[in-house]
């Protein structure tokens, strides 16, 4: 593809404005026939293999919409981020991003591994790991993070294996790396490949996997018995997961986050689950960033009681896809659970908890302490082999 940069005008985004510009009026011409008011709602977008694109607001459009056309097109250009070359987030609030999520996944159509297929991950890892296991102060000083490239065939019927390849490990104590690949399919590229007998790649057996969700495990009967209605997920999460973790919310932010991540699931529950979330105090939107892929991501958070980290859902800005998680370093402690005795900061479950009066944060603000990135998800038909469904 030849380079366009040098020209400020050639932007997808405004060829696609124009063309539904021109569809509009081309409608509104033959409404304005029966009546000036009509509405003009634009067709569907098209949804690709690779990308879901969010539905468009119905458009209305009048005499003075028409004289103000360059106004609209600077206002969305302005809103969509063109000038900075990334998209930038208009939703002001978590619960509209995840309802628009909610919308966006309930309309996909669904990828889901048959009887004897395979669900595939190709994931970028960044793990905590501690060489001791009693709470000490100087847990920092025996902390390591590893960072890796991870894929994985998962199956309820048949062996599941992952083949994964170490992109590096910080020394006891040291920072977590801030490894980045850059924008794009090139940045992808430039990871370590992770194939089958390939240098440094490791293949481990899983077992037949049972996908589950808060404990209770996802079969076909109970798939189609699942509640969608929010409230009626939430309720039984809270009951499913009753005394579990640090907090009830902090539980139920845990056990749909990981559904999320490691289930395929069918697009009414997934929507229900994000609709969940956007109902559940303590969830927030924390404005834009780009991963260490290069990507555009907003930010959905959560904080537990009496951890350092924010756990950090990623969604796309303009699909709502759902990129991946990471945990990063706050400048407050959240509040510390009753029972929870503050002695020192320490690492408890792969998570900083700061305790006693220390109000230090054990990484600087800003640090990235977990992380699991998407590259690709979709359904194989062997293991090792490739995504015949995305």
């Amino acid at each position: 593809m030849p380079d366009r940069t040098d020209d400020p005008l050639d932007l997808p985004i405004l060829d696609e404005l124009g063309a539904e510009l021109s569809r509009a009026f081309a409608t509104q011409a033959t409404a304005d026939a029966v009546t000036p008011a009509a509405s003009v709602v634009p067709p569907a977008p098209r949804r690709s293999r690779r990308s879901l694109r969010a539905p468009r607001p119905a458009l209305r459009w009048s005499a003075a919409g028409v004289a103000g056309i360059a106004t609209v097109a600077a206002v969305i250009a302005l809103t969509s981020g063109v000038g900075d070359g990334g998209i930038s987030p208009e939703p002001a609030t978590a619960a509209t991003v995840l309802r628009r999520a909610a919308t966006v996944v309930e309309g996909a159509r669904p990828a889901l591994p048959g009887p004897s297929q395979y669900w595939y991950r190709d994931e970028v890892n960044l793990v905590m790991t501690m060489q001791i296991t009693t709470n000490t102060a100087d847990a920092r000083d025996a902390t390591s993070f590893v960072m890796s490239r991870r894929r994985t065939w998962s199956s309820a019927t048949q062996e599941s294996v992952f083949l994964q390849r170490s992109l590096g490990t910080t020394a006891p104590g040291a920072d977590p790396p801030a490894f980045a690949v850059g924008p794009g399919a090139k940045g992808v590229r430039r990871l370590a490949p992770v194939v089958e007998g390939g240098p440094g790649v490791e293949r481990a057996e899983l077992g037949r996997m049972a996908p589950s969700l808060a404990g209770e495990r996802l079969t076909p009967r109970a798939v189609r018995a699942y509640p969608t209605d929010p409230a009626a997920i939430y309720a039984r999460l809270r009951r499913e997961t009753a005394g579990a973790g640090r907090s009830p919310n902090g539980e139920v932010w845990v056990v749909i986050n990981d559904a999320l991540r490691d289930v395929p699931l069918p697009p009414k529950i997934a929507a229900g689950l994000y609709r969940t979330l956007a109902t559940m105090p303590g969830v927030r939107l924390d404005g834009d960033t780009t991963d260490r892929l290069g990507r555009r991501a907003l930010q959905i958070s959560f904080q537990e009681p009496g951890t350092w980290e924010r756990q950090i859902l990623l969604l796309d800005p303009t699909t709502y896809a759902r990129l991946g998680d990471r945990e990063v370093v706050t400048a407050a402690v959240g509040p510390v659970p009753e029972g929870v005795d503050p002695t020192v900061t320490t690492v408890r479950d792969g998570v900083t908890v700061p305790t006693k009066d220390d109000r230090r944060p054990p990484y600087p603000v800003g640090t990235v302490t977990g992380e699991s990135l998407v590259l690709e998800t979709g359904v194989a038909d062997r293991a090792g082999g490739p995504v015949v469904d995305r």
